[in-house]
């Protein structure tokens, strides 16, 4: 959960992250399959910083990505 209440969750089939606003309406997705930082391998872990960054764990490519929202 971040700052403002939105929920970010992984979906490693999907390789994709979801952002949901505190009453459950999804915000946005990201991500795609990909062996490089332009996607995921498999995303299993997300968390949101005091900063609002958002963090993803990609066990598939075996690196930490961090994410500055807009």
């Amino acid at each position: 959960m971040d700052v403002n209440g939105h929920v970010f969750i992984s979906d490693p089939e999907a390789f994709r992250v979801l952002e949901f606003d505190p009453t459950g309406q999804m915000v946005r997705g990201w991500g795609q399959y990909s062996n490089s930082t332009d996607g995921f391998g498999m995303p299993v872990g997300v968390v949101s910083d005091p900063d609002g960054k958002i963090w993803v764990v990609d066990k598939g490519n075996n690196w930490l990505v961090r994410f500055v929202l807009p």
